[in-house]
């Protein structure tokens, strides 16, 4: 999501053919076995990422290039465990045949160089070993029937020449210990991640009579006779896409499909697209394998987008980066959802996670994005001599190559997803590094000074962990971390920072149940069986290491069915279920109470949702203790119907889910069917869920809105812009403030930072044009520590655009009165003198007429109540004010940066409709320039700041009205430059 820290560079070694451009031109990751592939125009590489080490390299002669030409494109086969429609049947794709990785460079003679690599990596050892995730199309389920335990005889080995033993093995001493133990040792352990053996083969070269323009290699097994298998290359050319059945790549069957304008080819959705353009519209196909036809689907118009650059696949989601477009396709609607304008134009891009992307701008920058378009993080490569070209991602390691063989590795944080089901407590945001750091926010009471991550490290001196559950319990006192690759389950206790550790476990989901409750999903595939148990960690225990001894419950998935995943929903209220009967028996009765408190649900393959209600005795200190779980009910909804759910929640008499992108809404209707209502798209996140109120990020939008305006599809009751390069990660409903995100990064230092935003003043401006009454809204919102600076917000707005300013100025005046200043309206004057004081001059008349006051009433309203504080701020805001009265040669001194504001553009039509605001005559009543001539009102201010100077507790309270005094005297000054009155020196005098 964000780098850790500055990348590190390389260079590759130089050519020596003289003449030849040695551009990184593209790279190619193989996540399965640990690898990057890149090539040049003569040369293919192959490096090892984590840890990045080169392996092995082919170079070509200059009778090769010759006669096949220069490389353009390297592509890999379809990733493990592929399905495509129609294309084949009980098959599935696996791109290793024993030993043997097959990757396809394309040369500008129309060849196809198909290369091999040799090596002993294996899916298993990758993901073990290294601590890479598997990168498997159809889930884990096929890996146990094709993957073999792997051999650790292919890696770096020294031995002794006088006692021939083993001394070094990886580059690492074997004396250190390995295993579970070693994870909970704190002294100083390197870990071991092999530098394997790579030998890469150029196999075949394949010579083709038309221009290659994309290619995809398939290598499918039999379900049931994993050792058959079937080779295709589907190779695009500017007629059509042609199909090979190969058999050790000797042509077996040949057959073509006619698409005309291909550009490129993609694999999305179980699906095979092909990407073309007329040059007056870009569409895409979808091949129909099984009538060999196509079928066409418009996206958008060249002049509009620009040139085709680049794409990236998010599950059923295609993402087509244009010059000045990302469209925005969904391949099983088959329809446009979004288009997204850019800033800058595209020349790559590259997934980061499920919901993120990085782009390569042409400008020579590296862009961090989110899945919908909103900007995290930005940064130009400053290099003269490196013009990035392309990138690849594995796991958290990003390559970025360019010109002159030229490399950068970023390390970047990933994201945890982090738990929804807490509805009492904040949500809490979770990031995480390969150097076992965990970084957690969550904004607390007093949010807006709370602005650091707490940082918490792993047990471990090892470094291939693949952590793929971290996530903390609602009042933050437990976090649980799961460790996928090494089967250890790990429960810290925030407080203390004290860790308990289980291992060998297989678990595929976690979640919080209330405070201290663990629910985990189990696999047992040697008996076939699936289950839910729920553990209990309600203090600090060490007499325990068996994780059984913690469980209370236990649920065990029907047989035939599968468990797609469960959700837990702790509910804000209460729901009591049963009362015990009045005892005559001393204490207190209310711990016989039962209370519905939390919900679990469910959801099977079948698109079944079984319900289990968590029943608790409640204690008076808040704590819930389950005395059971009770199967409420089981829903049955339409096959496929939930594929892609992220989150659900049973509202009134249907549901409210995360479905893919989509915020929808499960009814059911009269005739007992269920009715799927989509009430926000492009959902990016959940920010918060509390109480009755929902926060999410929609496109490039903040929304906040409650459930009962979900359900009736209602417009949110706010709505803000996500702010480009502050991303927000959390909300502070007692505050009404949203916590941002952001990045800075330079050459020399990288740093995440926090920043809070206040968005009440849209609240009670929403409440203002719906009609409510003002002693409501002041009633609900002016104990928020931001209600004064909202009204003061809402009112410069509106100023600006010359807004009805009726309901603002009752509700300013409604506050007054609620505070006790019915008669000396001392908010009201503070919330205007910083509205003067940021919008510009030409707009101050029309706030006066709306007010009914003149700029003497104010200075005499503050001079009444010795408001010293609300007068500084009303003088120095005059100051700048020029009504024409001030003479135009007068040597007024300059604005002093504080005093400077920028100026903002104001509706045409209103500015028409007041052309004569600043160019009527000032009266003794309404000017600024004869108040300030005024002996009497001068004195007056100048007394009130003396004295309040004078009265100070502090020293830089004094030096403020101190300034202020001065600043008055150096203006009259200025303004009287001829000596015609004895205003200044009078002023000077009194002090």
């Amino acid at each position: 999501m964000f780098p850790v820290k500055p990348p590190q560079s390389f260079q590759l070694p130089g050519r020596f053919i003289e003449g030849i451009d040695e551009d990184i031109i593209q790279t190619l990751e193989a996540p399965n076995t640990n690898h990057f592939l890149f090539i040049t125009k003569t040369r293919l590489f192959v490096y090892q990422a984590k840890p990045f080490a080169p392996l092995a390299c082919h170079e070509r002669t200059n009778e090769s290039v010759e006669l096949f030409g220069y490389n353009f494109g390297i592509r890999d086969n379809l990733p493990f465990g592929s399905k495509i429609k129609g294309f084949f049947k009980d098959q599935f794709c696996d791109p290793v045949i024993v030993d043997r990785w097959y990757f396809y460079v394309m040369t500008r003679n129309n060849f196809l160089l198909v290369y091999e690599l040799y090596t002993k990596t294996s899916e298993n050892a990758v993901f073990k070993e290294y601590g890479i995730p598997l990168n498997l199309s159809s889930g884990g389920n096929l890996l146990q029937s094709v993957v073999d335990d792997d051999i650790d005889d292919e890696v770096l080995t020294v031995f002794s020449a006088k006692e021939n033993h083993k001394v070094i093995q990886n580059g690492y001493t074997i004396s250190k210990q390995k295993g579970f133990m070693q994870f909970m040792r704190n002294d100083d352990i390197a870990e071991e991640m092999p530098i394997r053996r790579t030998e890469l083969r150029l196999n075949v070269v394949l010579k083709f009579d038309h221009l290659i323009i994309d290619v995809i290699g398939i290598i499918a097994h039999d379900k049931d006779q994993p050792e058959q298998t079937n080779q295709y290359l589907l190779v695009l050319f500017d007629h059509g896409l042609q199909i090979l059945k190969l058999e050790d790549f000797k042509l077996i069957e040949n057959k073509l499909i006619h698409v005309i304008g291909g550009m490129r080819l993609k694999h999305c959705a179980e699906q095979i697209l092909v990407l073309t353009s007329d040059g007056a519209q870009q569409s895409v196909q979808h091949i129909i394998f099984g009538e060999q036809k196509i079928e066409s689907h418009s996206l958008v118009s060249t002049e509009f987008a620009g040139a085709f650059k680049d794409s990236v696949v998010f599950d059923h989601l295609l993402i087509i980066a244009y010059e000045k477009y990302l469209i925005y396709y969904d391949v099983l609607d088959k329809i446009v959802i979004s288009k997204q304008p850019t800033s800058f134009k595209i020349s790559c891009i590259s997934a980061l996670s499920s919901d993120a992307m990085v782009l390569l701008a042409e400008n020579n920058s590296i862009v961090f994005m989110s899945k919908w378009g909103n900007i995290l993080l930005s940064m130009a490569v400053n290099q003269a001599d490196f013009k990035i070209l392309h990138s690849s991602i594995i796991d958290t390691k990003l390559l970025v190559s360019g010109t002159n063989g030229t490399l950068q590795l970023w390390n970047l944080w990933k994201k945890s997803e982090s738990s929804l089901s807490n509805f009492r407590t904040n949500k809490v945001f979770t990031l995480i590094n390969d150097n076992n750091d965990i970084l957690l926010y969550s904004p607390m009471s007093d949010s807006t000074n709370t602005s650091a991550f707490q940082t918490i490290k792993l047990p471990t001196k090892t470094v291939n962990n693949n952590v793929t559950v971290c996530k903390t319990n609602g009042i933050l006192t437990l976090m649980v971390v799961y460790v996928a690759n090494k089967g250890i389950l790990l429960i810290n206790f925030l407080n203390s920072n004290k860790w308990i550790s289980f291992d060998q476990v297989d678990i595929k989901g976690i979640e919080w149940l209330s405070d201290d409750y663990l629910l985990c999903h189990f696999t047992d595939d040697e008996n076939e069986k699936e289950s839910v148990k729920c553990y209990h960690f309600p203090s600090l225990r060490h007499d325990s290491t068996s994780l059984e001894d913690f469980k209370v419950w236990e649920w065990e998935v029907p047989n035939g069915q599968r468990l797609d995943n469960f959700f837990a929903n702790t509910l804000s209220t209460y729901k009591a279920l049963k009362f015990a009967e009045d005892s005559d028996e001393e204490g207190d009765n209310s711990s016989k109470k039962l209370f519905v408190t939390s919900e679990i649900l469910m959801v099977l393959s079948n698109s079944r949702v079984v319900i289990f209600d968590a029943l608790c005795s409640v204690h008076p200190t808040g704590v819930n203790l389950v005395q059971k779980f009770h199967q409420y009910k089981t829903f049955n909804f339409p096959e496929n119907s939930l594929r892609g759910l992220k989150w659900i929640y049973r509202y009134k008499d249907g549901f409210i889910a995360w479905i893919k992108d989509e915020l929808v809404i499960i009814g059911q209707q009269e005739d007992e069917q269920w009715r799927f209502q989509v009430a926000y798209d492009r959902l990016e996140q959940i920010l918060e869920k509390s109480e009755d109120s929902l926060v999410i990020v929609s496109g490039n939008e903040v929304l906040l809105c409650d459930f009962a305006h979900v359900w009736a599809v209602d417009d949110p009751l706010i709505s803000t812009p996500v702010i480009e390069e502050e991303y927000p990660i959390s909300i502070s409903l007692d505050t009404a403030t949203f916590h941002n995100i952001s990045c800075i990064s330079t050459q020399k230092l990288t740093k995440l930072s926090i920043s809070h935003s206040v968005y009440l003043d849209k609240i009670v401006d929403r409440n203002l044009a719906l009609g409510v009454d003002g002693n409501k809204i002041d009633e609900k919102y002016r104990d928020l520590k931001h209600y004064k600076f909202s009204l003061e917000k809402i009112l410069s707005n509106k100023v600006l655009e010359h807004e009805n300013l009726d309901s603002i100025l009752a509700l300013i005046d409604t506050y007054d009165r609620n505070s006790g200043d019915v008669v000396t309206e001392v908010g009201k004057l503070e919330i205007i003198g910083n509205c003067l004081r940021k919008i510009e001059t030409e707009h101050w008349d029309y706030l006066f007429e709306n007010l009914n006051l003149t700029p003497r009433d104010l200075i005499t309203k503050c001079i009444s109540l010795s408001e010293a504080k609300i007068l500084g701020t009303m003088l120095m805001v005059f100051l700048n004010y020029d009504d024409g009265g001030i003479e135009a040669n007068a040597e007024v001194p300059p604005k002093t940066p504080s005093q400077k504001k920028k100026k903002k553009k104001s509706n045409k039509k209103n500015k028409n409709q007041n052309t004569n605001t600043n160019t009527k005559d000032p009266s003794p009543d309404t000017s600024v320039f004869n108040i300030l001539k005024d002996e009497t009102v001068i004195g007056q201010v100048l007394k009130i700041f003396v004295s309040t100077a004078i009265l100070s507790t502090t020293k830089e309270q004094a030096q403020e009205y101190w300034d202020f005094a001065l600043q008055l005297i150096r203006f009259l000054r200025a303004l009287d430059s001829k000596g015609d009155t004895t205003l200044a020196q009078t002023c000077l005098d009194l002090i």
